[in-house]
């Protein structure tokens, strides 16, 4: 006999689905913050505005981006690191950031060659790849009615 606390199977098939829906789409909010999801859709372009969509667009580049999984990877680390010593990570971020100041490391690259590396991201491409996959896909759907 289950207990009132423990949810029901057709609420944790919910649940469960809701989870995947989240994963597959990148988003990382945790399931608390999503009081607004509705549907089986997280993300619906055509009730959000274009912000809306650059911005999660953006926000499922970033997530597959190296450098991004880099940070997620490094962030526990750095926590742990800042709980304990704080003061000495706030030196060494001074130190970085003053060394940036002085060295310039944005003039060794130009704004053309940043984005000829973006536009030539495995990821990007791919990103592009599956929605153009995905309306022709939906276009050779027949339609049917019941």
């Amino acid at each position: 006999m289950s207990s009132t606390t423990e949810p029901t199977p057709l609420e944790r098939l919910a649940a469960s689905r809701k989870a995947l829906i989240r994963h597959m789409s990148g988003d990382d909010r945790r399931p608390e913050d999503h009081d607004d999801f509705e549907g089986d859709e997280p993300f619906h372009a055509a009730s959000s505005g274009a912000w809306e969509t650059v911005r999660h667009a953006m926000r499922a580049f970033w997530r597959k981006h190296p450098v991004g999984v880099a940070i997620d990877l490094a962030r526990p680390v750095i926590g742990k690191y800042a709980e304990e010593q704080p003061f000495k990570l706030l030196g060494i971020s001074a130190g970085i950031g003053a060394a940036a100041v002085l060295l310039r490391p944005w003039r060794l690259v130009s704004l053309g060659a940043v984005l000829v590396a973006a536009l030539k991201s495995s990821e990007l491409s791919n990103m592009l790849f599956s929605m153009l996959a995905t309306a022709r896909h939906d276009a050779e759907k027949p339609s049917t009615t019941l």
